[in-house]
C-alpha cells in the first residue's frame, strides 16, 4: 500500500464516534483558527516545527507543511491560492532528488458533514470547503540531517568531502540562465536586507546596521562587473536557493538537499557559489572551519579556471547570507518571542560574521612540494583552512586534479599507463591556470604537487610573483625508511604512487633547491607550526580588515 493511501485511510476514518483522526488529533495543532468539540476519544503525538513563513506537523511517520500567512517584502501568503501554488512548486522541486520523502500536495476541507479530511488527488466533493493547503512528506530520520549531525560533532571531514562532491553535482545538474543582470539581482538582495533589518533596528546594536549597509555596498561596487560577467558565462541557474545544513540530509550515506527555495524565482536563480555561500557561512557559524575549507575545495575540485575567478565575489556572497540568516532569525523570534531580547542574540552574532567577511585580501601562494610519503597532502589540508580569514585558501592538488580529469573516484587506483610525461604536463597546467585564477581573484592557494622539476618550481613562483602574491615554497622531507613505510600504510588515498614510484623520485635530477625544507617525521602539526611560522606575518596582514 503506497504512503498516500496508507494515510489516506488513517486521517479520514473513523475513530470512536464522528470525527475523523486528523479531526481530532491534529485540529488544535494544525487548524487553531476553527471551534472543535472538546472531547478528543484519539490523541497521538504531534511536534511541529516553525520557520518564518511555514509550520511542520510531525505525526507519526508524516510530516505535513503548510505556509503560514504572512506579508514580508519578498513574499506574501495571505492568500490561499498562493499558498496552495509555493506547496506545489516545493514538491516540483525536491520531488526529482527525493522521490520516495516529497509525496503529494493535498486539501485539507470542511467536507458535507461538517468534518475536516484530507483531499488527495482533487477528489473532493463539491460540497467540501477548502481551508488549507498542505504538502503531505513522509518523515525522514531527525539524525540524517545534517544540522542535528553537526551538532553532536559528527560532520566528519568525510562527509564534508562528500558533500562539496554532492552540492558540485546539483549544481551541474540545474538549468542554466544566461542573464545579462546578475550584479542588479545581488543588488535586490542589498536592498531587501536593508528594507527589512531596518524595520527591526531597534533590536540590533546602534550603528550595525549602518555599517552593514556601507559596507556591503562598497564591495558591491568593487565587483559589481564581475557579478554582470558571471551571469552572461553561465554561472546563473536554478539553485536551491536555501542551502544550509538543516536543508540537507544523508540519504543512502549522500548528502542530499532537500527544501529548496520556491516563492521566489529569481532568489533562487542566483548565481552558483551564491548558493554554496550560504552553506559555507553556515558551517562557519557553526566553528566548522576545517569542513567548511574541504567543502569549498571539493566543490572547486569540479570547477574550471574560469569558474575559480568567481571566488572574488565569495565575501560579498557570503556577507549577503549571514545578512539573510540575522534578518530571518530576528523575524522568526518577532512571530513566538517578540517580548524577549535575549532571542536576538543569534541575529546579532549572524549581522556581526557578515561584517567580518568583507575585508581586503593580499592573495598568499603556497607551494607544498616533496616526495611520495612526505606528507604533502596531509599538511597542505590541515593548513589549508588556516591561512586567512574563512573560509580558507583554495588548495589545489594533482593527486585530486588527475582523478577528476578522468572522472574516478579519489580512491580508484588509475595504473601506470594514466602517469604519462604528457599526462602529467596536463595536470600541472591545469594546476597553474587554477593557481593564476584564483590569484586573479585575491585568493588565498595552496599548490599541493611533488614539484619535482625545477621549471615546475619556478613556474608556480612566477605565477604567484605576477599576481602580487606573496610566495612560499616548502620542500617536505622524512627518511627515506618513513616515507616507505607511509606509503606502504595508505588506505583511501588520492596517490597512486607505490615504493617504485618512490625510488625513481629518489635518483632523479631535481635541479636547483632552493624552497624551504621542512621536516615531517615528527607530527603533522609540528610541521604545519612550522609553515606558519615562515608566513604568518603575512596572514596576520591579509587577515587584517584595514589592510589594504
Amino acid at each position: 500500500m503506497s504512503n498516500i493511501t496508507t494515510l489516506k485511510n488513517k486521517v479520514n476514518k473513523p475513530i470512536g464516534g464522528e470525527k475523523s483522526y486528523f479531526g481530532t488529533s491534529a485540529y488544535d495543532a494544525l487548524l487553531a483558527r476553527y471551534a472543535v468539540d472538546s472531547e478528543k476519544p484519539y490523541e497521538p503525538s504531534i511536534q511541529t516545527i516553525t520557520t518564518h513563513c511555514a509550520k511542520i506537523y510531525l505525526i507519526e511517520e508524516f510530516a505535513i507543511k503548510v505556509k503560514l500567512a504572512v506579508d514580508y517584502s519578498y513574499i506574501n501568503t495571505l492568500k490561499l491560492d498562493d499558498r496552495k501554488a509555493l506547496l506545489t512548486r516545493e514538491l516540483e522541486l525536491n520531488k526529482p532528488h527525493l522521490p520516495n520523502i516529497y509525496l503529494e500536495v493535498a486539501a485539507i476541507v470542511i467536507d458535507a458533514n461538517g468534518g475536516f479530511q484530507f483531499c488527495f488527488n482533487n477528489d473532493k466533493s463539491s460540497e467540501d470547503e477548502i481551508v488549507e493547503w498542505c504538502l503531505i512528506m513522509r518523515r525522514f530520520p531527525e539524525e540524517t540531517v545534517l544540522d542535528n549531525i553537526a551538532r553532536k560533532g559528527l560532520l566528519s571531514n568525510t562527509i564534508a568531502k562528500q558533500l562539496g562532491s554532492s552540492i558540485a553535482s546539483y549544481h551541474n545538474l540545474s538549468d542554466v540562465h544566461n542573464v545579462t543582470d546578475g550584479d542588479k539581482r545581488i543588488h535586490e538582495v542589498l536592498q531587501e536586507l536593508d528594507l527589512e533589518l531596518e524595520k527591526m533596528a531597534a533590536n540590533f546594536p546602534a550603528g550595525d546596521l549602518t555599517q552593514f549597509r556601507s559596507k556591503g555596498m562598497h564591495e558591491y561596487e568593487r565587483v559589481e562587473n564581475l557579478l554582470s560577467e558571471r551571469g552572461e558565462n553561465g554561472y546563473i541557474r536554478r539553485c536551491h536557493g536555501d542551502l544550509h545544513l538543516r536543508n540537507i540530509l544523508l540519504d543512502n550515506d549522500r548528502p542530499v538537499p532537500f527544501d529548496a527555495l520556491e516563492f521566489n524565482e529569481r532568489f533562487a536563480t542566483i548565481d552558483v557559489l551564491y548558493d554554496l555561500a550560504f552553506l559555507l557561512m553556515d558551517l562557519d557559524h557553526r566553528d566548522l572551519r576545517v569542513q567548511q575549507n574541504i567543502v569549498l575545495n571539493e566543490y572547486m575540485l569540479h570547477a574550471t579556471a574560469e569558474g575559480v575567478c568567481g571566488l572574488k565575489l565569495l565575501p560579498l556572497f557570503m556577507f549577503c547570507r549571514a545578512g539573510i540568516k540575522a534578518m530571518t532569525n530576528a523575524q522568526g523570534v518577532l512571530l513566538t518571542q517578540p517580548n524577549i531580547r535575549s532571542a536576538f542574540n543569534e541575529s546579532k552574532t549572524y549581522l556581526h560574521s557578515a561584517l567580518s567577511y568583507i575585508c581586503q585580501r593580499k592573495p598568499v601562494t603556497i607551494a607544498i612540494g616533496g616526495f611520495s610519503g612526505s606528507g604533502k597532502s596531509t599538511v597542505a589540508i590541515e593548513l589549508a583552512h588556516r591561512v586567512c580569514n574563512a573560509p580558507g585558501a583554495l588548495l589545489i592538488r594533482s593527486d585530486s586534479e588527475r582523478k577528476n580529469e578522468f572522472q574516478v573516484s579519489e580512491r580508484t587506483n588509475l595504473g601506470k599507463s594514466h602517469y604519462t610525461t604528457a599526462n602529467s604536463q596536463r595536470v600541472y597546467k591545469r594546476l597553474f591556470e587554477k593557481a593564476t585564477a584564483a590569484l586573479s581573484a585575491n585568493y588565498p592557494v595552496i599548490v599541493d604537487a611533488t614539484f619535482m622539476r625545477q621549471e615546475q618550481r619556478e613556474e608556480i613562483e612566477n605565477i604567484a610573483k605576477a599576481s602580487g602574491s606573496e610566495f612560499y615554497g616548502f620542500w617536505l622531507m622524512a627518511p627515506v625508511s618513513t616515507l616507505r613505510s607511509r606509503i606502504d600504510k595508505r588506505k583511501n588515498d588520492a596517490s597512486d604512487a607505490d615504493v617504485s614510484v618512490l625510488e625513481k623520485q629518489l635518483v632523479l635530477n631535481k635541479g636547483y633547491m632552493d624552497w624551504c625544507a621542512i621536516d615531517t617525521s615528527s607530527t603533522v602539526e609540528s610541521s604545519v607550526r612550522n609553515i606558519l611560522e615562515h608566513v604568518q606575518p603575512q596572514i596576520a596582514r591579509a587577515s587584517n580588515p584595514d589592510y589594504s
